[in-house]
C-alpha cells in the first residue's frame, strides 16, 4: 500500500512539473535510464548530483522531481498559496456572517468574567487567527516559489505572522486574554533570531 501511494505521488509531481516547466533541458542521474526517477540536483548550472548539500560548482541546491532541474517548478507553490489566501478570506467572512454572529445570539454562552463578553470575543479572535495562520503559510509559499529559499526572509514572514497574531489578539480580547504575551515573545524572538 505503502509503496502504490509513493509511486502514485511519484507520478503526479512528475506530470505536474512536466506541465508547469515544461523544461528544454533535462538531466538524469547517471544510474538511472528512467524520466522517474527523484533525485536532488543544482537549479543553477542544470547538473544532477548525489550530494545533495552541493554540486560540482558549488552552487545552491534545489529539490527537483523526475530529474527535471528547474527552478520553474516552484511556481506550482503560487497556487497552493493562492488557494489559502482563498479559504481564508471564505473562513473568516462566512464564518463570521453564519457562525459567529449567530453563535453569539445564544443564551447559553459560558460566563467568564462576569459577561459573555470575553467568552466571544476568544471566540471571535481565535477564529480569525486561524485566516492569519493561513496567510502567513501563504506568505512562505510565495517565497518558495521564488527559489532559492532565503532564510532570513523566511524568518521574518513567520515573526510578522505571529506579531499579527499578536496584535488582533490583543486588540479583539482588549488585552485580557493572555495568549498575545506569548505572540509578541515569538514574534520578536523570531525577528530577532532571524536578523542577527
Amino acid at each position: 500500500m505503502g509503496t502504490a501511494v509513493s509511486s502514485l505521488l511519484e507520478w503526479v509531481l512528475c506530470s505536474a512539473a512536466i506541465l508547469v516547466v515544461r523544461p528544454s533541458k533535462t538531466h538524469l542521474m547517471g544510474r538511472s535510464n528512467s524520466l522517474h526517477k527523484m533525485g536532488l540536483g543544482c537549479s543553477t548550472c542544470l547538473v544532477i548530483t548525489d550530494n545533495s548539500m552541493s554540486c560540482p560548482a558549488r552552487h545552491l541546491n534545489a529539490i527537483t522531481y523526475c530529474g527535471i532541474i528547474s527552478s520553474g517548478f516552484y511556481r506550482v507553490f503560487y497556487i497552493a498559496a493562492a488557494v489559502l489566501i482563498g479559504i481564508g478570506l471564505v473562513h473568516s467572512i462566512l464564518g463570521e456572517r453564519y457562525i459567529l454572529i449567530r453563535l453569539f445570539r445564544r443564551a447559553d454562552l459560558p460566563v467568564l468574567f462576569d459577561g459573555t463578553e470575553f467568552t466571544q470575543n476568544t471566540l471571535r479572535f481565535a477564529w480569525h487567527l486561524t485566516t492569519l495562520a493561513w496567510w502567513g503559510f501563504a506568505a512562505i509559499l510565495v517565497h518558495l516559489a521564488q527559489s532559492p529559499p532565503n532564510t532570513q526572509l523566511l524568518g521574518n514572514l513567520i515573526a510578522i505572522t505571529f506579531l499579527a497574531h499578536f496584535l488582533v489578539a490583543l486588540y479583539i480580547s482588549k488585552g485580557r486574554h493572555l495568549s498575545w504575551i506569548g505572540f509578541l515573545i515569538v514574534g520578536l524572538v523570531t525577528v530577532f533570531a532571524s536578523n542577527t
